[in-house]
């Protein structure tokens, strides 16, 4: 068997193919998929077999909180043998110069460390989750896995902003999309959950949790997503703000000289389903504070979705089947019953779904719904895993 472990790593200056990861072919493996996110880790174990099929062997989430997040990284970490092992690790933004997965040396590192104010939530974690690594095995090869691949097929009209060319071209401001281990996986289980090829696979998904974001994929491909730049546009997320006028950026620096840190502060920290509720952005905190500002915080991120769909709907050039997926999606199904509400969605949903979903992939429309609603239990450590192994 092969083993493999992944961690976080931002890198990609250099082909796999001409790296140490060579050498899993002639060792015994196992993989370790390491998936930081803003309040936990998670982690997930897999063997290899001979048929290249992949195992998993354990997936757990080590929150924050006690001993520091790091620590308790560490000390799963020490279970296993660096001498026989790769770590990948999942990279949020791999900016304009990284895609595939590729090998963190020092200059992919460095790299990582001059874009982290493209996501000022995941960057810095990932580059402090890749010192732990190191410092557990400080030879290993960590490999890098970009939630931008998934995204890097969208065309032209959508990849661009309307700001000058040369501009855009010297500063690298285009859209990047994110979440794009989550929508690899939510393809996956929805090609195999139709019975067909992952590239005629057309349909909307709706990645919600401490981060949400939109994706139109048709055949199988990400032809436009929410998300841009930065995690930062597109939806509300739990603390940040989704898309707003940029003008109101210069106008708070003008009106409160606040200097742009601690705008950015505002935007990413406090904003979102936290700044318009009035609570810390659970979603279940939300549905039970019985406040005004709490009833409008969800009736503001229905009609945000609702609208991308909407938009959707003509680029993808049919009603397509909708997707959810993330922690919003799995444990509210009071959402799913607000989406249903509005006739023109045409999504009956089923009686009594909630209390039979079967995982990972499952149907929460009826029978006879004009348009089809699944919801997806994604699992990034595994696409992870697949990508590494596919591109050894």
């Amino acid at each position: 068997m092969y083993r493999i472990i992944l961690s976080f790593t931002y890198d990609r200056g250099k082909s796999l193919l001409s790296s140490p990861l060579l050498f899993v072919y002639a060792h015994d493996m196992t993989i370790v998929a390491v998936n930081p996110g803003s309040s936990s880790i998670k982690l997930g174990v897999y063997t290899v077999k001979d048929n290249n099929h992949i195992q998993e062997i354990k997936r757990i989430t080590i929150p924050l909180g006690g001993i520091t997040i790091q620590d308790k990284l560490f000390q799963e970490l020490s279970s296993y043998d660096p001498s026989d092992t790769i770590f990948g690790i999942r990279i949020v933004h791999g900016g304009w110069k990284y895609t595939t997965p590729i090998s963190v040396d020092e200059e992919v590192y460095r790299y990582l460390e001059t874009i982290t104010p493209l996501a000022p939530l995941h960057l810095p974690f990932a580059i402090e989750t890749i010192d732990t690594i190191r410092s557990f095995a400080p030879s290993s090869n960590i490999i890098a896995v970009f939630d931008t691949e998934f995204h890097s097929t969208m065309p032209s009209v959508a990849r661009h902003y309307a700001i000058p060319k040369t501009i855009a071209d010297t500063y690298h401001i285009y859209r990047y999309g994110f979440h794009g281990l989550a929508y690899a996986s939510m393809l996956r289980l929805y090609a195999t959950h139709c019975g067909i090829p992952e590239n005629q696979a057309t349909f909307i998904g709706i990645h919600l949790g401490s981060g949400c974001s939109m994706c139109a994929i048709q055949n199988g491909r990400s032809i436009d997503t929410t998300m841009g730049f930065s995690p930062l546009e597109g939806l509300p997320s739990r603390t940040r703000s989704g898309t707003i006028d940029p003008n109101i950026v210069l106008y708070l620096q003008q009106q409160t000289g606040q200097s742009v840190e601690a705008i950015m502060t505002l935007l990413t920290r406090d904003s979102g389903l936290k700044g318009l509720s009035q609570t810390d952005g659970h979603i279940q905190h939300i549905l039970t504070a019985n406040t005004a500002d709490a009833t409008f915080t969800i009736d503001f991120l229905i009609y945000k979705i609702l609208a991308v769909i909407g938009s959707y709907d003509i680029i993808l050039q049919t009603q397509a089947p909708l997707v959810l997926s993330g922690g919003i999606s799995e444990h509210t199904p009071t959402l799913w019953k607000r989406l249903t509400d509005y006739p023109l969605l045409r999504v009956t949903l089923a009686h009594h779904a909630i209390d039979h979903i079967t995982r990972p992939f499952d149907t929460i429309s009826s029978p006879d719904s004009p348009r089809p609603l699944y919801i997806a239990f994604v699992n990034e450590e595994e696409e992870i895993a697949r990508k590494i192994l596919n591109t050894l």
